[in-house]
């Protein structure tokens, strides 16, 4: 059985010499295989929710009862890659740029060649009776079936490089560490890949800013009543980003990413971009999708904040015994996410998203004079009740206050 097993190995590693960059990613993940898996404190959190306890002698003891649900459960978790290992494995993986016949040899090969790993555990109890992999981590040995290492190889997503339009761009824009992480997100999105998607994408990225500011500031091209604005969304006169991001990614600790640096600024864009086009469909034609989905928002968000007046005004008891239902919707939330499609049309559309319902033509008539027309374009001649008292050149502010 050794010999057949060597001979498999052998005619693998054969096969993959006929590419350069297959074999090359086949040794990096061989190579993080034999260092270890690191783990993270979701893995204790699992257990203790699940099992009622902790731990690296309780993770032993629950792997080694074999086939058993729990167990199985326990494994596919610790061969789950962290997006430690995604960043660190994304450049072996994009100089392979694996089809799904390649990454199915390279799986073949691993599974051929990887009979063990680590665990490699953040937190050593003082109970801890295993061998201590140094400062604060704990390896415990796992055995490896070549379907786990099949699973596993399935989980690095080798066959889903992004194109190479938008690699070649990402590396030009943003430093290699920020690059490395929109990769990551780009490889393990769901999108399928169309003509359209690829330009709206490679736009974006094009135009986006290098680093989002962290620092919400009002944006004074946008009027006071728009949703982008209201109740103190937190955009910038240049880019329009807000500080907290939707649906943000999570670390290997199992926490949001920090929303304090712009490579989080661009990566959360980034994320809201890819599930916007997901919804989209394949055809994206970016105005009217754009102004689809800002609609949508703009009414959402005005339902979520008059269920909010309500509810100051009333209690929820009341409300639900008068028979008011409010939506399941968050007002924070809703511009967030009206504040990335502000950045998207910007760097798409080149225009703010306030401008994508405001009407392109208007019948204002004839006139017969210069002077009539510039007052009609400037709407000094429309009377007003509500009009503001009119003020002389150098008594408005920066804002527009009186001075």
């Amino acid at each position: 059985m050794r010999l057949i097993a060597l001979r498999r190995k052998n005619i693998s590693s054969i096969v993959l010499r006929k590419w350069p960059g297959l074999e090359l990613a086949a040794r990096a993940v061989g190579a993080a295989l034999v260092r270890g898996l690191p783990q993270d404190a979701a893995v204790y959190g699992f257990m203790e929710s699940a099992f009622g306890r902790s731990g690296p002698d309780a993770l032993a003891e629950i792997l080694g009862k074999g086939d058993t649900s729990d167990a199985l459960i326990l494994r596919s978790l610790l061969l789950t890659p962290g997006s430690k290992m995604l960043a660190a494995l994304e450049p072996a993986l994009e100089a392979a740029r694996c089809t799904p016949a390649e990454a199915k040899v390279l799986a073949d090969h691993l599974a051929a060649a990887c009979r063990t790993t680590w665990a490699v555990l953040p937190i050593v109890p003082p109970s801890a009776s295993a061998t201590s992999g140094g400062s604060g981590s704990h390896r415990l040995l796992l055995p490896l079936e070549p379907d786990d290492v099949r699973a596993f190889v399935r989980g690095l997503r080798p066959e889903r490089t992004p194109p190479a339009e938008i690699t070649t761009l990402l590396d030009a824009r943003f430093s290699r560490e920020e690059a490395v992480s929109l990769k990551v997100l780009l490889r393990h999105c769901r999108l399928e890949w169309t003509p359209s998607r690829l330009a709206f994408l490679v736009t974006l990225l094009g135009r986006m800013p290098d680093i989002c500011p962290s620092s919400p500031r009002r944006d004074p091209s946008l009027p006071d009543d728009s949703p982008l604005v209201a109740n103190s969304a937190a955009c910038s006169p240049d880019a329009g980003l807000p500080v907290a991001s939707v649906g943000a990614s999570l670390h290997d600790d199992g926490s949001s990413l920090s929303r304090q640096s712009g490579s989080t600024g661009n990566l959360s864009l980034l994320e809201w971009a890819v599930r916007f086009l997901d919804d989209a469909g394949p055809l994206v034609l970016p105005r009217p999708t754009l102004t689809r989905r800002y609609r949508e928002l703009t009414v959402q968000l005005a339902r979520a904040q008059q269920f909010d007046q309500n509810l100051a005004a009333s209690s929820y008891e009341i409300m639900m015994a008068q028979g008011m239902r409010g939506p399941h919707l968050h007002a924070g939330s809703l511009q967030e996410e009206l504040a990335f499609l502000d950045q998207t049309c910007r760097a798409v559309l080149g225009m703010p998203a306030a401008f994508l319902d405001a009407p392109l033509e208007a019948h204002m008539g004839t006139y017969d004079d210069a002077e009539a027309l510039m007052a009609a374009l400037t709407g000094l001649d429309a009377p007003d009740p509500d009009r503001r008292e009119t003020l002389k050149v150098g008594e408005v502010g920066e804002w527009g206050e009186k001075k």
